[in-house]
C-alpha cells in the first residue's frame, strides 16, 4: 500500500475493450509490480499436414520459429474458434483436395492478414458503441462513439 500512488476504475462496456485498455495502461504506466503479461496474444493457430496430405489445425503457444495463422489471447479462445470452424466444414472428409480447400477458405475468411478494418463492440451505455481500429492486421487503438441521428 505504501507504494500505491493511485487506483483508477473505468467502465469499458465489454471484455475485449477491458483487455485492450488494461494492456495499453500497463504498457503506458510501467508499474513495478503489475507488469504486462508480454504479448496481448499468447496462442496461435498452426497447421500440420499428415502423411496422406490432409491439413490439420491446432492451437499452441505462439512459437518464435513459426508464424501463427491466427492469434488468440488464450487457449480457450483458440479452442472456441476451432470448434466454430469445425462446424463449418461440410464436405471433404475423404478427399484431400476438397478438405484442404475448405480449410484454406475458412482461414482466409477469418484471418486479418494485412487488412485494415474497424470492429464495432458494445459501449459503456445504451446507445454507445466501441470501435476498434486494426491497420495492416495490427491493433492500433479504440474509440467510443454514439450513433449520429443524421
Amino acid at each position: 500500500q505504501k507504494e500505491t500512488r493511485k487506483v483508477t476504475f473505468e467502465k469499458t462496456g465489454s471484455g475485449l475493450i477491458a483487455q485492450l485498455k488494461e494492456y495499453e495502461e500497463l504498457k503506458r504506466i510501467k508499474p513495478r509490480y503489475n507488469q504486462p503479461k508480454g504479448k496481448l496474444f499468447t496462442h496461435g493457430l498452426y497447421s500440420e499436414t499428415d502423411k496422406k496430405g490432409f491439413v490439420h489445425l491446432k492451437i499452441n503457444l505462439i512459437k518464435k520459429d513459426a508464424e501463427a495463422l491466427i492469434t488468440f489471447n488464450g487457449p480457450e479462445s483458440g479452442a472456441s474458434f476451432l470448434q466454430k470452424i469445425s462446424n463449418e466444414i461440410e464436405t471433404g472428409k475423404d478427399n484431400v483436395d476438397t478438405h484442404n480447400s475448405e480449410i484454406k477458405e475458412i482461414l482466409t475468411a477469418y484471418s486479418l492478414g494485412k487488412r485494415t478494418l474497424l470492429l464495432r463492440d458494445k459501449g459503456r451505455e445504451i446507445g454507445e458503441q466501441s470501435v476498434i481500429f486494426i491497420k495492416d492486421g495490427e491493433y492500433k487503438g479504440y474509440v467510443r462513439a454514439e450513433p449520429s441521428n443524421k
